[in-house]
């Protein structure tokens, strides 16, 4: 938690504020919001007009990135609050925010792995009912379709007609939904009928409760 005057003045700040910055708090007190945000963005058109609206009562919520006293990166999740007089004039402005660095950091790795894996594999996506979301373009080349003929369309479409009615295949659904992986050579069949034999993972994907939410399947190759 950090205090501003309505000019953006540091009037207060608690040590998990101080500790996220790394700045000491006889650093911080006294001392302006500009000092917690980068040069390019204090000189940018949009700093003015933000504390204008802060100014006129607006508050604002979002991810914001912001440098630590070293120069290290600092992504903050917070909340500007302006607090007003008597008379509904805003006297200070409160920001609460928590460090989300850790979740920014991961979120970009996972993203640069899946743009790694769509570089080199065919990947695909389903929801939990086993309906396509998304393919990237080597599946697409790999299975001979376009990417608006497979969108919707379940995977059993992709299988042998005994194979998508058999147990096996239904358990396979089963146990992805419970979230357990799977890998294995799998025989599919292409748009123009053809047989193609493909090593395959199919990985759940977990939401936030740690839930399946959709599965995730990366073939390696014919």
């Amino acid at each position: 938690v950090i205090d501003f005057t309505s000019a953006g003045t540091v009037i207060n700040a608690n040590p998990n504020f101080c500790t996220a910055v790394g700045y000491p708090a006889e650093e911080v007190l006294g001392g302006s919001h500009r000092m917690f945000c980068d040069p390019d963005y204090t000189a940018s058109p949009e700093y003015g007009p933000f504390w204008a609206r802060l100014r006129q009562g607006e508050s604002f919520s979002g991810r914001f990135q912001r440098p630590r006293k070293g120069g290290q990166p600092l992504w903050l999740e917070a909340t500007y609050f302006p607090v007003s007089d008597a008379s509904g004039r805003v006297t200070r402005v409160i920001k609460i925010a928590a460090d989300v660095t850790a979740q920014v950091n991961d979120a970009e790795h996972d993203k640069g792995l899946v743009q790694s894996l769509d570089r080199s594999m065919a990947v695909i996506e389903f929801d939990l009912t086993g309906k396509v979301l998304t393919a990237n373009e080597n599946f697409l080349k790999t299975m001979g379709y376009g990417k608006d003929e497979i969108r919707g369309r379940h995977h059993s479409e992709f299988c042998q007609r005994e194979y998508a009615a058999s147990p096996a295949y239904r358990q396979l659904w089963e146990r992805l939904n419970a979230g357990k992986f799977f890998a294995g050579q799998c025989e599919r069949v292409k748009k123009d009928g053809s047989v193609v034999w493909l090593e395959a993972t199919y990985n759940p994907v977990l939401d936030a409760s740690g839930k399946t939410a959709q599965m995730l399947t990366v073939e390696t190759g014919e």
